[in-house]
């Protein structure tokens, strides 16, 4: 409870969406060399971890 909402928002978007956003360049990189990539798959899995993560988290405090 220490800390705010907004810090939380802030930590998780620079986490979270700075690897998205490296992750979709080196997947385009990927692509353009004849790879494919499964388009919702990775969506699904990290909410389902973060949630996994985060009721962990709230269980060792």
């Amino acid at each position: 409870m220490d800390v705010t909402i907004p810090d939380i928002k802030r930590m998780f978007y620079t986490d979270f969406w700075g690897t998205v956003y490296g992750s979709r360049a080196a997947v385009r990189h990927f692509k353009e060399r004849g790879g494919s990539a499964t388009p919702i798959q990775p969506t699904y899995c990290c909410a389902k971890h973060a949630l996994h993560g985060w009721t962990d988290a709230l269980r060792m405090e």
